[in-house]
């Protein structure tokens, strides 16, 4: 018996929203070096290198740079973890339901 659509629909959900914040983190890393690279090039140490970011790319910028890459690694873990949980829990369920199904089928079948 198929796992129900809404666990698959919700692992799924899930699965897609930590791809996507892993993404964002890794590329706004990567971005961040890469301009840190260019100033030191170029010898600026950011004054007049670039226009004042507004507030919502400070905060981004400041978000990004807390996550380091053991913490994107530590992320990754901890979501298999959960995935394969869940899908251990969800198998074992499925499992205890086809094992009931077929004592109800024997014990219909006995009387």
């Amino acid at each position: 018996m198929p796992l129900p659509w809404r666990t698959l629909l919700s692992m799924a959900k899930l699965h897609a929203s930590l791809l996507v914040e892993i993404r964002d983190a890794y590329h706004a890393r990567q971005q961040d070096c890469f301009y840190q690279r260019q100033r030191q090039r170029q010898g600026h140490q950011g004054s007049n290198a670039e226009p004042e970011p507004g507030a919502a790319e400070i905060i981004r910028r400041a978000s990004i740079a807390t996550v380091s890459n053991a913490e994107t690694m530590r992320l990754v873990w901890e979501y298999r973890a959960r995935l394969r949980a869940e899908l251990q829990e969800a198998c074992r369920a499925r499992e205890v339901r086809q094992s009931r199904q077929r004592e109800f089928e024997n014990g219909s079948d006995d009387s």
